[in-house]
């Protein structure tokens, strides 16, 4: 799960995504102190320090890009935060995460479809003290 809190948290940054910034090009300075602050509390909490993933930054900018430009239609009826649109089909497929956890797979495997196999992990981490 820790990857996952930092994967949400990066998804929040979509505004600031410079605009000349593709994402998976660089960690912004926004992102590097987001880092430095989750594992600073990790660290006052006993927990292991989150690495910091290429690949998962990758994604999460990615995730945050999309679900900023497509607000208007991604989160229609019962589609969540979770959910991708359908705009950059070379990267990732669509997908419309529900309450009821159907797609959670496909959530799951978001970093392993947009590395293109590179990354070969789940995109979450369970918490382990």
């Amino acid at each position: 799960m820790a990857y996952f809190y930092l994967f949400i948290i990066l998804i929040t940054l979509a505004p600031t995504l410079q605009a000349n910034q593709t994402p998976g090009q660089c960690l912004s300075d926004d992102e590097s102190t987001l880092l430095a602050l989750v594992n600073n509390y990790r660290g006052d909490n006993s927990l292991a320090a989150v690495p910091y993933s290429n690949v998962l930054n990758t994604v999460g900018q990615w995730h945050a890009e999309d679900a900023f430009i497509n607000e208007s239609t991604l989160f229609i009826g019962d589609c969540n935060l979770h959910s991708w649109s359908g705009d950059m089909p070379h990267l990732w497929s669509e997908m419309c995460y529900t309450p009821d956890h159907a797609q959670a797979q496909k959530m799951w495997d978001k970093p392993r479809e947009i590395s293109g196999g590179s990354y070969t992990c789940r995109g979450f981490k369970r918490l382990e003290k």
